[in-house]
């Protein structure tokens, strides 16, 4: 299961058990629950997201920050608990096999976004190195 929150994930393992152990209950028998949780939430920090996304204006590049939340099983996730960060996305194209998802046998990375990807880190890089440095 994905959750979109820690808190949410708790919620989702307490339910689980109550469930399981009710239907246990129903049924006399003994039931035990293991819940691991292999992958946390991909949280955006909201600093480091607002910093993406003016770079991003900077460039041109239209995005009002306003998206629903996505479930991802991302090891950035950890990353991002550890450091505040923000997993964001540059797409890929919305037509052929552009828009297909990235683990599609037909997926085709659009090689004209290198340009604008290399762009964006630069100025993002740019805009957070101490000035006059």
């Amino acid at each position: 299961m994905r959750a979109a929150a820690p808190e949410h994930r708790k919620q989702v393992e307490t339910h689980l058990r109550q469930i399981a152990e009710g239907i246990g209950v129903s049924h006399g028998v003994d039931v035990s629950v293991e819940f691991r949780t292999e992958f946390i939430e991909a949280i955006n920090d909201a600093d480091a997201a607002s910093h993406v996304i003016e770079a991003a204006r900077t460039m041109g590049l239209e995005h009002d920050g306003a998206r629903p939340s996505m479930t991802f099983s991302e090891d950035f996730a950890n990353f991002a608990a550890q450091v505040p960060g923000c997993f964001l996305l540059i797409g890929n194209g919305t037509e052929g096999a552009h828009a297909k998802p990235l683990h599609a046998a037909d997926y085709d990375f659009n090689d004209e976004l290198l340009e604008t990807g290399a762009r964006f880190w630069a100025e993002l890089a740019k805009q957070r190195l101490p000035k006059g440095k």
